[in-house]
């Protein structure tokens, strides 16, 4: 007789069974996986957010459309047990938006957890979001994070009015951005009257502020500036009138800082600013600088050399400081009563600049980024172990430990007329290029990446990479043609053997002289390469080889949708391979459409083609974010 097991059942779905702290935690992950307004800050990417996996699109009810309501509250409407927990879960509902049915939830919900409040003000919803910007500011006691959007400058100082006098003890992190207010010249009438008043000047948890040109005319001796270990302010105009003597000693009270981005900030000093060259620069004595014992990165933009060289001067900077640079070499006034490049060359103003970053920093520099672009030298630094891409980023990589972006004027950057940047680019490079990258001292670097926009000669070439002696890995490309890479293969090739019998070893081979002797990898993009320029390649590999300097790798990136590819015949192929160690490899890149937070962002995918397979598939391929 076989033995009969009864198994209970149960009439309740197994969601209904499990814990309350479970489900807690799985109604947690539900949440946007938005950046949090600290790491936007850190970033100065104000608007950065990501999708939940909840974010898919979907046919709200009409609880959710009348308040706005994000995605995950559909864990509402599952089950009543579901619908309990929710809502009796204060870490759901802490974050504040422009509804004010939303807005009104939360804080009730919320309980006393601290808020997050995340707000943009347009003319399509201005009545609405004021109507949730007033029930905030009532618990404005409770908001950690404020992230604060105006699409017009009197809609921001409505909100700033009533921030006045709100105290913020939980405030730890805000921002406040103006869209409009950059291309508006803002009337003294218009000004917020008493900005150091701001939340009653009590935030004693403030620690990260981004004033993105809200044109907040504040004094940078304000109580709201003290704690801050993190200042990234745009555009203050307040700033600009005030002398360089004052202004330094207001910045002296911001001991705590780790992160300072100052973006247009730097007083215009009528002593800076004269008919007189105010070269060479007083630096003040030691004892008189600024201590900035925590600051671990700073980052000047949109200023003239001469100012940002006259501020650093005054400060007292960490041995390992990152350092990103944004400066124009002389200023463009609309008469002729300012010194210029008459009086003070742009190698001298640019060098002078250079003389504020720590040695040791510069001895740290692995990895560098070189990119010659009309009138201007951009340069990133990168500490062993990170790796330089291209991004179109105006701040340059956070990780780099050294940017530089040097130009003339702003006139002459960035024109519009062909003819202006054809003229530029004849004329071969700004003399200061050679005497910054001599500066700089990139000997210990072992890898760079260098772009241009124009044909060098062999001896530019020789000149610009032989200041990084020691480098073992080169990725070179031309931006707009590839028979602007001539006279880099030329200077890779280095000289003829020689011919006399002094100049032969002892083995009884001929020294010959040539450039980058420790080059192991050399890069190109396929677009870049011709006929002609396979060819010149060839014999700078083949003397390379004598010279007993022979590459390890080649590679040559295929772009997907790049036009003018031009791969070597088979010979020529053949030959390459047996020249290089490991052969030659041709990276493929392909672009990938991915919708995330607000938009479209593009993703490579990289992979490796057959040699001479174009067009089949990619193997071994791998993705990494541009």
């Amino acid at each position: 007789m076989e033995t009969v097991v009864h198994l209970p059942w149960s009439i309740d779905p197994p969601v209904h069974r499990l814990p309350v702290e479970i489900l807690r935690m799985i109604f947690h992950l539900l949440l946007p996986r938005r950046v949090p307004l600290r790491d936007q800050i850190l970033r100065a990417d104000i608007h950065s957010e990501s999708r939940s996996l909840s974010d898919a699109p979907r046919t709200p009810c009409p609880w959710q459309s009348t308040r706005e309501a994000p995605s995950w509250t559909a864990i509402l409407f599952v089950c009543r047990h579901w619908h309990a927990v929710a809502k009796n879960y204060p870490a759901l509902w802490t974050r504040l938006t422009r509804n004010p049915a939303w807005t009104k939830e939360c804080i009730r919900r919320s309980r006393q957890m601290p808020l997050e409040l995340t707000i943009e003000l347009t003319k399509t919803n201005l009545h609405s979001a004021q109507r949730a910007l007033h029930m905030a500011i009532s618990h404005f006691h409770r908001i950690a994070n404020a992230n604060i959007v105006a699409q017009r400058h009197d809609f921001i100082v409505s909100v700033l009015e009533r921030l006045k006098g709100t105290p913020a003890p939980r405030l730890e992190a805000v921002s406040l951005v103006c869209r409009h207010c950059e291309s508006l010249l803002i009337p003294r009438e218009s000004w917020l009257e008493h900005p150091e008043m701001l939340f009653a000047q009590q935030t004693p948890r403030l620690r990260l502020l981004y004033l993105g040109k809200c044109r907040l005319q504040i004094s940078p001796s304000a109580p709201l500036f003290r704690s801050l270990t993190h200042l990234d302010i745009r555009h203050p105009g307040l700033w600009k009138r005030m002398p360089m003597a004052d202004f330094v000693a207001c910045a002296a009270a911001w001991t705590n800082l780790e992160s300072l981005v100052l973006e247009a900030a730097l007083p215009n000093d009528a002593a800076l600013t004269g008919a007189r060259s105010p070269y060479p620069l007083h630096t003040p004595e030691r004892a008189r600088r600024l201590a900035f014992p925590h600051l671990r990165q700073i980052r000047i933009l949109s200023e003239t050399a001469t100012a940002a060289d006259q501020f650093l001067r005054y400060c007292a900077l960490p041995p390992l400081v990152s350092l990103f640079l944004c400066c124009t070499l002389y200023d463009v006034p609309a008469d002729d009563s300012s010194w210029g490049p008459q009086d003070v060359s742009p190698a001298a103003v640019a060098l002078s600049l250079l003389e504020n970053v720590p040695r040791a920093a510069l001895r740290r520099i692995d990895n560098v980024g070189l990119a010659l672009r009309g009138d201007a030298l951009e340069l990133t630094g990168l500490a062993k172990g990170l790796v330089y891409c291209q991004r179109d980023e105006t701040d340059g990589p956070w990780e780099a430990q050294l940017g530089v972006v040097l130009r003339e004027t702003d006139y002459s950057f960035g024109s519009d007329d062909e003819e202006d940047l054809q003229g530029m680019r004849d004329a071969g490079l700004p003399e200061y290029v050679f005497p910054v990258l001599a500066h700089l001292d990139l000997a210990h670097a072992t890898e760079a990446d260098v772009a241009v926009d124009r044909a060098l000669p062999k001896e530019t070439w020789v000149r610009v990479l032989g200041t990084m002696g020691k480098l073992e890995d080169l990725r070179v490309q031309g931006m707009e043609n590839g028979s602007m890479l001539c006279g880099v293969l030329e200077a890779l090739a280095g000289d003829e053997p020689p011919e006399s019998n002094s100049d032969v070893d002892i083995g009884g081979s001929r020294r010959s002289r040539v450039l980058l002797p420790r080059l192991r990898c050399l890069r190109f993009n396929a677009a870049d390469m011709g006929a002609v320029m396979w060819q010149h390649l060839v014999v700078a590999l083949r003397r390379r080889r004598t010279a007993g300097s022979r590459l390890r790798t080649l590679a040559v990136t295929v772009w997907e949708g790049v036009k003018g590819t031009y791969r070597p015949d088979e010979l020529t192929l053949k030959e390459l391979n047996e020249l290089v160690e490991e052969g030659v490899t041709w990276p493929f890149v392909e672009f990938i459409n991915r919708s995330c937070g607000s938009g479209d962002e593009e993703e490579e995918e990289e992979g490796e083609r057959e040699d001479g397979e174009e067009g089949e598939e990619d193997t071994d391929s791998e993705k990494e974010d541009l």
